[in-house]
């Protein structure tokens, strides 16, 4: 007997399997379902807004639909009403590479604002941890990079990284306080 006490989590690629996922979680009445990859999930994006299916885009962010227009994943599924998320499934795109991952989103057209969410709050809602995890405020678990710019400007560099309120690095330009 299914108890629903964990989310679910599928990876899929095509439109036809993305709907099946769909199926089986209205048919068992999952706690929660979200999508892996999902490369054509742009085709029934409004089914998966409609039974608030999240997606998590990557690490391929730009598709092309089938008259060979370029689909920004993470762009049109957030602009049809779709909870995303964005990953680098490492080890084919390697963790660090995550800010590099929503840039791209940007870069094609994603708010730099939903780009945040899609690396922070939103996976923390995916998973049931948004009131401990994913925004900055107080009471929270929180790690936090100072960039020396733009975040989605990938010519930026790390200038101070602090884990549970603890400084771990330092860059070297800056001086000590």
């Amino acid at each position: 007997m299914l108890e629903r006490k964990i989310p679910v989590h599928i990876h899929v690629n095509q439109a036809d399997d993305i709907l099946t996922a769909v199926r089986l979680a209205k048919e068992f009445n999952f706690k929660s379902l979200s999508l892996a990859h999902a490369e054509e999930a742009y085709k029934v994006a409004e089914e998966l807004a409609r039974h608030k299916v999240t997606v998590v885009v990557g690490p391929r962010m730009i598709t092309y639909d089938d008259r060979g227009n370029l689909v920004n994943l993470a762009e049109y599924l957030h602009r049809h009403g779709v909870l995303i998320c964005i990953m680098t499934d490492a080890d084919v795109v390697q963790q660090p590479f995550l800010r590099i991952q929503a840039a791209i989103a940007v870069k094609y057209g994603l708010e730099p604002k939903e780009a945040l969410k899609a690396i922070t709050i939103n996976p923390a809602r995916m998973i049931g941890l948004e009131q401990r995890l994913g925004s900055l405020e107080k009471g929270k678990d929180a790690d936090l990079v100072v960039w020396s710019g733009d975040l989605f400007d990938v010519r930026q560099e790390a200038l101070r990284v602090f884990i549970d309120g603890q400084e771990v690095y330092r860059h070297p330009k800056l001086k000590e306080n």
